[in-house]
């Protein structure tokens, strides 16, 4: 999951400075994780086969395919909600 964050980080940074005139505090989230995601996100599977006892790592691989997925379902509520413009009912217009 972590090492999804730095490619869609590194997107979005120049989006936010550039097109929406952020600065750096309020983005400061997305800066960080450019570079940190890329060392220990790329470790996540090493430590999870290292570390997870055989009878538990199924279920473990599955939860962070849930959470892979999950991650991509918000940025895809995002879009949705503020490039097609449509509320899903349950945000404040």
């Amino acid at each position: 999951m972590e090492a999804q964050l730095a490619p869609i980080c590194d997107r979005v940074v120049p989006a936010l400075r550039n097109h929406y005139g952020f600065n750096e505090r309020p983005i400061r989230f997305c800066v960080t994780h450019q570079t940190a995601d890329l060392e220990h996100g790329s470790r996540t599977l090493a430590v999870v086969e290292r570390y997870t006892p055989d009878a538990l790592r199924p279920r473990v691989i599955r939860a962070i395919r849930e959470g892979t997925e999950k991650r991509w379902l918000y940025f895809d509520g995002v879009y949705v909600r503020h490039v097609l413009g449509y509320n899903l009912g349950n945000q404040a217009d």
